[in-house]
């Protein structure tokens, strides 16, 4: 990416956010008490080829905001992010494909590329954040996604149209108002999109590409949304494509047999 010198004012033993809007230091949630201090790099550096230039947009970089599920679900304390946008997003947990598409049988011991375990957030697995071995990809790397674009999330879109700020249970400035969206914190969990879903603002038919950018695979081309699959190759995947075969790409080891898409 050619950024070392962002790279190299990361903290990596501390968390990648702050506890104010100008860059404060955060409790560490091993140690209470304990002040934790990140970089301020990730809340104003931009990366440029983490940018898709057909994505509108009135600003490069993101205001702070804060992370509503660190604050309520984890410490009870406070976090902050912002920097640098983001169009892309690595896919942490696609479980919830299965809710919305009935039709899709899955496989419970499958896994996802980034994370171990089936990352659901209530699992004791949820946060060894080990990854896996390119051993464990049984299913192949080149029929693996590991990233896709989801871009425009500081507004939520959906089927071509600006819905307005994204937010979560209505709460401005929440963790799906602008997180998501720095590179910083480009990881999020997966969701196909049924009838009727408010997600989309769909009425009919299920979609799993381009429907929405909230939880969703989404680009501003026409007909489809570009993914990186394990072996370093970049697919350009219709927003047609099968919800069966799109659920298999997200999986490593889900030993289903992938066609053409």
């Amino acid at each position: 990416m050619d950024q070392a010198n962002v790279y190299n004012q990361i903290n990596m033993s501390a968390p990648n956010g702050f506890g104010n809007s100008t860059g404060g230091p955060v409790n560490d949630p091993v140690n209470p008490g304990v002040l934790l201090q990140q970089n301020t790099v990730l809340l104003s550096a931009i990366v440029p080829g983490f940018i898709c230039p057909t994505t509108p947009r009135t600003s490069n970089s993101n205001a702070p905001y804060m992370d509503d599920y660190w604050t309520s679900s984890i410490t009870g304390g406070v976090l902050w992010h912002g920097g640098g946008v983001c169009d892309y997003s690595a896919w942490s947990d696609s479980s919830s494909m299965t809710e919305s598409i009935a039709l899709v049988p899955g496989n419970p011991g499958a896994k996802w590329m980034i994370l171990d375990g089936d990352c659901n957030m209530t699992d004791s697995n949820s946060y060894h954040n080990v990854g896996m071995q390119i051993a464990q990809v049984t299913d192949g790397l080149s029929n693996t996604m590991l990233i896709s674009e989801s871009a425009g999330t500081f507004n939520n879109w959906a089927m071509g149209k600006n819905l307005g700020p994204m937010a979560e249970s209505g709460v401005p400035n929440s963790q799906h108002g602008d997180s998501f969206t720095d590179w910083s914190l480009a990881i999020k969990l997966w969701r196909a999109v049924g009838p009727g879903s408010s997600l989309a603002g769909r009425t009919n038919g299920n979609c799993g590409v381009n429907c929405t950018n909230w939880f969703n695979a989404y680009s501003f081309h026409t007909g489809g949304a570009h993914m990186l699959m394990g072996d370093g190759t970049v697919r350009f995947i219709s927003q047609n494509i099968d919800l069966t075969t799109l659920r298999s790409l997200t999986l490593a080891n889900d030993s289903t047999a992938i066609g053409a898409f």
